[in-house]
């Protein structure tokens, strides 16, 4: 589901019971007041609040971050991998090449 058509879902939530994380372990009970504006992670463990419609576009925005990266490093990870065939290929290659001088040597003894 797209993030516009999640954030709207909000607003049956004013005043329902929850835990807010104060550290990745440490949660402390509370409550939701206001479901007009939420508070959103601009950065660096930045938070701000923001109105859902601004809300909205800033994460829109971020998961148009997220899947440019993840194209841009497919893109990567693909060459990578051709690369890591080209190197096989040629380490087997020279491995039978030196095989093959071994049991020639071998066999001229």
């Amino acid at each position: 589901m797209p993030i516009p058509a999640r954030i709207p879902a909000f607003h049956h939530l004013a005043g329902r019971d929850i835990l807010v994380p104060l550290t990745q372990s440490l949660y402390v009970p509370g409550k939701i007041g206001s479901t007009s504006e939420v508070l959103v992670d601009v950065g660096t463990g930045f938070y701000v609040g923001k109105p859902l419609p601004a809300a909205t576009e800033i994460m829109r925005k971020k998961a148009d971050m997220v899947a440019t990266e993840v194209s841009s490093l497919t893109r990567v990870l693909t060459m990578k991998q051709s690369n890591l065939e080209v190197i096989t290929e040629h380490l087997q290659m020279r491995g039978a090449v030196a095989e093959q001088a071994a049991a020639a040597g071998a066999g001229a003894s």
